[in-house]
């Protein structure tokens, strides 16, 4: 099977195609660039779950636009983050929107990245994680593109890690990753119900797929999960799920399905807890690493590099993948632009970003299609897990974990032709 080579260039997309997605979509200008970071190397710091902002309380949506409408937060401000804080992983939900689009969010004071953080849909509510890079201003900028429309949309922010340059600062880990997993699916046992909070072990366990396992020794205290949310049955409705009071991780109207990744602290006992606000619905949760605080000092392995600015290091258009088939890509090019910006860079292991699929076309005219796509390392087997779940007309993102191998990886697509991007926004390094 060939390998797609990624390296700096970046590709030339034609506007139609973006027209044709029916959700607004962040292309490539056809410019060259190369993946830059200048912040310190840095270590993972879970935390519960912080709302930092929620443009609902001031009654003040943020203006959207085709050329971008850019709102200015101080998010780090709002953590009372010290100057070790370089970046943050938050769950950004979009409220209600007033037309199709994406956000972009990068630190003000640098140039807007052509990536997209959120993607969304008119008058629908989603949840996306990302990894926030902190500036040399200090301030976030949130660029919110509705291509065809102005419109507003409510963003609400939830910071549920920060990442420190002081491999001191208490609570600081390095993120091991692993072969990726499935814990649990209560398509094979219970559904969630209606207020229900369900605890689900980790630690120790074996998963799914996997020939890893997440340390039961008391040193991981987090674990980075993907949730899915089928949202099907018959006595469901839309719904929230929340691994913590108060804040939202996975929003999914009746009828559809949802995913989203967390790193998600772990209870004494190696759980999680999960919560379903409403109605009854199916959660799958898939573990792609896992946070521990073994072995932390400046020269560890599983260090993160965050980039200055998020990267688009993959763009399959225009050449859509097909049903059933796997593609590795190699980072090879990409791996070595970056350390070209960056001395002592060490072996990337992973990458941290947000993989988006789109434009899912059929198979068979007049038959239509449904399908999911998973990353998996480069020479490995299909996994039992899935990043995202798409259906036609749909653009969906989702942060997660990429494990490497060889410096590659791969992309499977279950059904009908698809394209996809990945913006990366940091590696972890051994």
């Amino acid at each position: 099977m060939p390998r797609r080579t990624i390296g700096w260039l970046i590709l030339i997309v034609s506007a139609t195609v973006v027209v044709g997605l029916g959700v607004g979509f962040a292309t490539q200008s056809g410019s060259t660039a190369r993946a830059s970071a200048q912040a310190p190397d840095g270590f993972v710091v879970p935390i519960e779950p912080i709302r930092v902002f929620d443009s609902r309380t001031t009654a003040s949506p943020l203006a959207t636009s085709p050329i971008g409408s850019e709102t200015v937060i101080d998010l780090f401000g709002s953590l009372a983050a010290s100057t070790d804080v370089i970046a943050a992983f938050a769950n950004v939900t979009v409220v209600d929107p007033g037309a199709n689009g994406y956000a972009t969010i990068h630190p003000t004071g640098r140039s807007r990245p052509n990536t997209s953080s959120s993607n969304f849909a008119r008058g629908t509510t989603v949840a996306t994680s990302t990894l926030i890079a902190r500036g040399p201003v200090g301030t976030t900028t949130v660029t919110m593109v509705t291509p065809q429309a102005n419109a507003t949309a409510h963003v609400i922010i939830d910071v549920f890690a920060l990442v420190t340059s002081d491999p001191t600062r208490v609570g600081a880990t390095v993120v091991r990753t692993v072969t990726p997993g499935r814990v649990h699916d209560t398509r094979s046992t219970t559904r969630l119900g209606a207020g229900e909070w369900r605890r689900i072990p980790i630690a120790g366990r074996s998963l799914d797929g996997s020939p890893d396992v997440v340390p039961s020794d008391g040193s991981v205290s987090a674990v980075a999960i993907n949730i899915t949310v089928v949202n099907s049955s018959s006595t469901s409705r839309s719904t929230w799920i929340a691994t913590t009071p108060g804040t939202s991780l996975v929003n999914v109207d009746r009828g559809r399905l949802a995913a989203n990744f967390a790193l998600v602290p772990l209870e004494s006992d190696g759980s999680i807890d999960v919560f379903n606000d409403s109605g009854s619905t199916d959660v799958i949760i898939d573990v792609w690493g896992y946070a521990t605080n073994s072995g932390v000092s400046p020269s560890a392995s599983g260090r993160i590099v965050v980039l200055d600015a998020p990267f688009r290091a993959i763009d399959s258009r225009p050449d859509p993948l097909g049903p059933g088939r796997a593609e590795p890509w190699s980072f090879v090019d990409f791996n070595d632009s970056l350390a070209n910006s960056r001395a002592g860079l060490g072996e990337v292991s992973a990458l941290i970003g947000n993989f988006t699929g789109t434009d899912l076309r059929r198979r068979y005219p007049g038959l239509s299609v449904e399908t999911f796509l998973s990353t998996f390392p480069d020479g490995g087997s299909l996994p039992s897990t899935s990043n995202l779940n798409l259906v036609e007309g749909e653009t969906k993102s989702n942060l997660g974990v990429y494990r490497l191998a060889n410096e590659a990886m791969s992309v499977y697509n279950d059904d009908g032709y698809v394209n996809f991007v990945l913006d990366v926004s940091a590696v972890i390094v051994d």
